[in-house]
């Protein structure tokens, strides 16, 4: 799931200047060899609870413009979701 991904995904500090790749090339690119960050049962199961929350949501604004079938789409995604919560 993305949002846990994100989650995982460590913060580059905004004083950590680009490492150039090739002094010849005008490319640079950021730092990106950083462990990812470890998440707790208990972050991983608020990531969850807050996608649910989320899709439950938009579930009832699909509804409400009636459209019943990207509706059930979330529902279905909702219901995979609820065997993790």
């Amino acid at each position: 799931m993305g949002a846990i991904g994100n989650a995982e995904a460590v913060r580059q500090p905004v004083d950590v200047p680009p490492q150039v790749v090739n002094p010849g090339n005008p490319v640079v690119a950021a730092r990106s060899d950083v462990p990812r960050a470890e998440l707790a049962p208990h972050d991983v199961a608020r990531i969850v609870a807050t996608e649910i929350d989320d899709l439950d949501s938009a579930i009832a604004e699909y509804e409400s413009h009636g459209e019943p079938d990207r509706a059930a789409d979330l529902r279905h995604e909702k219901d995979v979701l609820e065997r993790y919560r």
